[in-house]
């Protein structure tokens, strides 16, 4: 019975299957995940988990203009984010941990600030899950009062919508949060399900186009996809910015079809608040 509710849970979560037979794997999936799921909140505690900064660059300028809020989790090894995100995200928990990157990004900010160092725009991340909560705009404008930081030094990043469950909630968000300061992006373009035409009635500022689009389609022959959608976004008077980028003949590649900004290993790994100021004073390759 007990491994028979294991491969329930499993064909709950297949899109693909329409029947399950129990394997072993799957035990051992479930008892990582549960064991993820009870480490969470007391390690959120414990400030086991770190905020990195992974630098943007402007290609048109080869500066830096920004930088995105990472979490990493120490508890007594490295816990990647593929392996806590989906887990987090399933159980709601992932709000947590949203807010605990918030809360150190505005103190980081303040830090920044209290040195006489200008900030650069510094993008986190919220599931769409916030949205079922009527008074998200309002917890989020609390931690910047806390700190005395302004709006305009965050860009609020929403993963893409791969239903409409959330469309008109996720439209009064951004029409609220633009007017109180905000840069507003949709990360992770390309990983659901949404057709492009509603990019046209979402007013965000930003499209984030996911590092699978560049591994998929920036390469020989496959290329003119990653262009039109550029284009396509540039029409909608969008910003783009293309994630996950490591070669030169991608950062070449993009500055031909006029990408904005681009973020990945090319320039730099994800780093700690003291090597952003580094970065940030030395002149991008």
């Amino acid at each position: 019975m007990s491994n028979s509710a294991v491969a329930l849970d499993s064909a709950r979560h297949s899109h693909n299957k329409d029947i399950l037979f129990f394997e072993r794997e799957m035990l051992e999936k479930a008892l990582h995940d549960k064991s993820i799921s009870n480490m969470f909140m007391d390690s959120l505690a414990k400030n086991e988990f770190k905020v990195y900064y992974q630098p943007k660059v402007d290609l048109r300028t080869n500066t830096l203009c920004g930088c995105e809020a990472l979490s990493r989790w120490y508890a007594q090894r490295l816990i990647t984010p593929a392996e806590f995100i989906p887990i987090l995200e399933q159980e709601g928990t992932i709000k947590n941990l949203d807010f605990y990157v918030l809360e150190t990004v505005c103190k980081n900010i303040r830090e920044w600030l209290d040195k006489g160092i200008e900030p650069v725009l510094i993008s986190t991340n919220f599931s769409k899950l916030h949205l079922s909560d009527e008074h998200f705009e309002e917890h989020i404008l609390s931690v910047l009062k806390k700190y005395d930081v302004s709006p305009k030094y965050l860009e609020l990043e929403l993963t893409e919508l791969s239903d409409y469950q959330y469309f008109e909630r996720l439209v009064r968000f951004v029409n609220t949060m633009q007017s109180a300061g905000f840069k507003i992006s949709i990360d992770d373009f390309g990983t659901g399900y949404s057709a492009l035409g509603y990019l046209s009635y979402i007013p965000v500022d930003v499209i984030k186009l996911d590092k699978s689009l560049v591994d998929a389609y920036l390469t020989e022959g496959q290329d003119h996809f990653i262009s039109n959608l550029i284009a396509l976004v540039h029409d909608l008077g969008k910003t783009v910015i293309v994630e996950g980028v490591e070669t030169d003949d991608q950062v070449r590649r993009l500055a031909e079809f006029r990408a904005d900004v681009i973020q990945g290993y090319y320039f730099s790994k994800p780093l700690l608040p003291n090597e952003v100021i580094c970065f940030a004073a030395t002149p991008s390759g």
